[in-house]
């Protein structure tokens, strides 16, 4: 039995290959590996896919690698995973629109405060009372 990383990254990568319109077949020949290896992806059986492979097969379904780094337990080499794996780990039952939503959200923030601007509205700095 899989851990809960390698069935949260299997119903990812099924999704996804589902959604490109692939086989099970087509998507591994694309990547470079056994047809039984992403058999056994898909069906969280596979604890700890080499990142060489997560790097292909994310190339192959056309996401970003992180994601598939995330769902495989590991941490990203550029540091830590985008919100959108984190979500879709954490909250799975969330659906993809709440995700790009939450994405979104986050991609603001980060604009916003990169830029060094303040938040509007907000209570930051003041005390309730």
């Amino acid at each position: 039995m899989g851990s809960d990383n390698a069935k949260q990254l299997g119903a990812f990568v099924k999704k996804k290959r589902l959604a490109k319109g692939l086989s099970q077949e087509q998507l591994a020949a694309e990547v470079g590996i056994p047809h039984s290896t992403v058999s056994r992806i898909e069906a969280g059986k596979f604890d700890a896919p080499r990142p060489d492979k997560l790097g292909r097969l994310a190339d192959a379904l056309g996401v970003n690698y992180r994601d598939l780094f995330a769902l495989a337990g590991y941490a990203t080499p550029a540091g830590l995973p985008e919100p959108a794996p984190y979500l879709r780990a954490k909250y799975r039952h969330l659906p993809d629109s709440a995700i790009a939503e939450a994405e979104r959200f986050f991609a603001e923030l980060e604009t916003r405060y990169q830029q060094g601007s303040k938040p509007k509205g907000g209570r930051r700095g003041k005390r309730a009372g």
